[in-house]
């Protein structure tokens, strides 16, 4: 793989690349880390197969309804509201509610009669398909929320606070290749001969504050001379 490099920095949010450094499982400062971007960059810019969005519905039909915000109203659910101690219905046909000839929104299948301020969440009850029993839709939304947040609640089982740990992907082509050649980001110095820099820096006598003083003290008096 014959690859020439741009030396040019790049900013990225430092919640990002943190969770990519834990996606990776390569420390975010590593030269490795850098082949790993390169891959996801290239990876988000191949051609998607054709047939990669399409998804068939379901030959049964089960597909088919009416999604009212949280609560999916499967096709032959049976709305019911009331007004004056009169109960009037209507029904999912396909993804519409109708009544009559006529396709409503849940708030507008609520007021069709009254003031036309009900929330349709209290006013109308809902009888789904192959059930008997009547209930009213602000009970569904409330017991699709509960199902929904457990689903995004952590494992109890790896007990509070610990993450299931994820194996690290594979290393693709500009990662391996990092690996391989570790290619120059400009003027480097080697590891080993920072470590001698850094531990002759660390022998070097440092200057007490009594010789300071003196030195201090000698400009002083070479001044007062020249004045």
């Amino acid at each position: 793989m014959s690859t020439s490099y741009m030396n040019r920095t790049v900013y990225m949010p430092v919640d990002l690349m943190e969770a990519f450094s834990k996606h990776t499982g390569l420390f975010w400062s590593s030269l490795e880390i850098e082949g790993a971007i390169c891959d996801a960059m290239a990876a988000a810019m191949q051609p998607q197969p054709e047939n990669a969005a399409k998804v068939e519905a379901p030959p049964d039909g089960s597909a088919n309804g009416y999604q009212w915000k949280q609560v999916f109203l499967p096709d032959g659910t049976v709305l019911r509201a009331g007004f004056g101690g009169q109960s009037y219905f209507a029904v999912v046909e396909g993804s519409a509610i109708k009544y009559g000839e006529f396709s409503l929104s849940p708030s507008a299948f609520a007021n069709l009669q009254g003031s036309g301020n009900r929330n349709a969440w209290k006013a109308v009850w809902l009888r789904f398909p192959g059930y008997k029993d009547w209930v009213r839709a602000d009970a569904c939304r409330a017991a699709r929320q509960a199902v929904t947040a457990r689903m995004f609640e952590p494992n109890q089982a790896d007990g509070p606070g610990e993450e299931e740990s994820q194996p690290a992907p594979p290393a693709g082509p500009y990662q391996q290749h990092y690996t391989d050649t570790r290619p120059s980001r400009g003027i480097e110095i080697p590891y080993f001969q920072l470590e001698q820099l850094f531990s002759e820096k660390a022998k070097a006598p440092r200057p007490s504050w009594k010789t300071s003083k003196r030195k201090a003290g000698k400009r002083q008096a070479a001044r007062s001379k020249r004045r």
